[in-house]
């Protein structure tokens, strides 16, 4: 399994194994008053060898204080293909989307999205949050 690519995004949602997309790249939010929900969801695609010989694999997307690595909220996820039969050894692009836009922020700061992934390097990206008024991308 390699990760292929991952980012803040507005929106993302998937339609037929195709990841659809609104806003990619977000990195800082600045919402008027805390706690907030972040309301932006992380996206991540990924290369999967060997699909029919996959077992289920468990991914989590945990957001932390990017100084103390203390986690604010996580969310996790089985990646599993049951109705592929389990010999085949096709590869296959596979959209993710973490409805992280729930995940809520007590105080302004620096933050990390951190997406983990059995067999792949840890993956982590920032997320400023700080006192204002809309996004800023």
């Amino acid at each position: 399994m390699r990760l292929l690519a991952s980012f803040v995004c507005d929106a993302a949602s998937i339609r037929e194994n195709l990841g659809q997309i609104l806003g990619a790249g977000v990195s800082r939010i600045r919402p008027e008053t805390y706690p907030v929900p972040i309301g932006v969801d992380f996206f991540a695609l990924l290369e999967v060898s060997g699909i029919g010989t996959q077992s289920a694999t468990e991914i989590s997307i945990a957001l932390r204080q990017a100084a103390t690595q203390v986690p604010v909220s996580e969310i996790s996820a089985t990646l599993d293909f049951p109705e592929i039969q389990r010999t085949g050894a096709e590869t296959l692009n596979v959209p993710m989307v973490f409805p992280t836009r729930y995940m809520i922020v007590s105080e302004p700061g620096e933050y990390e999205f951190v997406l983990t992934i059995p067999g792949v390097d840890l993956v982590a990206v920032p997320l400023t949050m700080r006192p204002g008024s809309a996004h800023e991308e």
